[in-house]
C-alpha cells in the first residue's frame, strides 16, 4: 500500500509510515471504503461500456442480408 500522505510504499498492516510517521490508523478505513468505491466504479463503468456498444449495434446493424441464403442457391 501507499501511505496517503508520502505516498511512498508501505506495508499494508502498518499503523504507522515508517517513512513520514503518520498516524495511518484514522485514514485506514477511508483507503479501505475508497478501494471498495473504485472497485465498484469500474464495474460500472465496464456495464455502461457494453451498454453502449450494444446500442451502437441497434443503431448501425450489419447488413445481415448478404448472410441469408435464397431459397434459389
Amino acid at each position: 500500500m501507499e501511505c496517503p500522505f508520502c505516498a511512498e510504499t508501505i506495508k499494508d498492516e502498518a499503523v504507522v509510515c515508517k517513512h513520514c510517521s503518520r498516524d495511518l490508523r484514522i485514514v485506514r478505513p477511508v483507503i479501505i471504503e475508497i478501494e471498495k468505491i473504485v472497485i465498484e466504479l469500474d464495474a460500472l463503468q465496464r456495464e455502461l461500456d457494453q451498454t453502449n456498444a450494444r446500442i451502437e449495434r441497434i443503431r448501425s446493424p450489419c447488413d445481415t442480408t448478404a448472410f441469408i441464403r435464397s431459397p434459389m442457391s
